[in-house]
């Protein structure tokens, strides 16, 4: 008697191995497709939004968008200097031709009170009585300073408030979602 006639069945034709491994194959397949959705449903399914043609709905609260590395460093880089003085426009000049001088700075503008005004009359345009009461000389000027890479504007907050006492110093502490601007129309 051969080693292959005692694994047979009396009455039972051969399965051949590989009818066997092929069960093997498609049970683990199978379970591992149980596993996959087993773990898709437990970490709570798909987001919306996973399809590709759709945009992703963002991780963070309304207000909040990530920004670029560029966007990021201009946001925390940039320092106001506001002045409300009697001569605010020359006191700013003043300051500007000081910082521009100066090595912590790669960039300084100067926003002057007619500047700052004009903005004030687009943004309270459907409000007359507003642009009623305020003039130019009511506005402050201001220098608006951009420190070197590497720095931050909260690292220069302090020892700016010191060399310049009537200037407010505003830096930005987070960076916040730009408006949406309507595009003027193309000529």
């Amino acid at each position: 008697m051969s080693i292959e006639s005692s694994t047979q069945y009396p009455g039972r034709p051969r399965t051949p191995r590989v009818v066997w491994w092929l069960m093997v194959a498609l049970t683990v397949v199978a379970l591992g497709a149980g596993f996959g959705v087993g773990a898709l449903v437990w970490a709570g399914g798909p987001d919306e939004g996973d399809d590709p043609g759709q945009a992703r709905k963002s991780p963070y609260e309304a207000g909040i968008q990530v920004l670029t590395p560029e966007q990021y460093d201009s946001c925390v880089r940039q320092v106001s200097l506001y002045f409300e003085d009697d001569d605010a426009d020359g006191t700013m000049r003043e300051v500007a031709r000081q910082l521009s001088d100066d090595d912590r700075f790669e960039s300084v503008r100067e926003r002057t009170q007619a500047e700052t005004f004009e903005d004030f009359r687009e943004v309270y345009a459907d409000q007359p009585e507003m642009l009623n009461i305020v003039s130019p000389e009511d506005m402050g000027a201001t220098v608006l300073a951009m420190a070197r890479e590497g720095t931050t504007a909260t690292q220069l907050e302090e020892p700016l408030g010191q060399e310049f006492p009537d200037a407010e110093i505003v830096v930005q502490k987070a960076c916040p979602k730009p408006p949406t601007m309507p595009r003027p129309p193309s000529r």
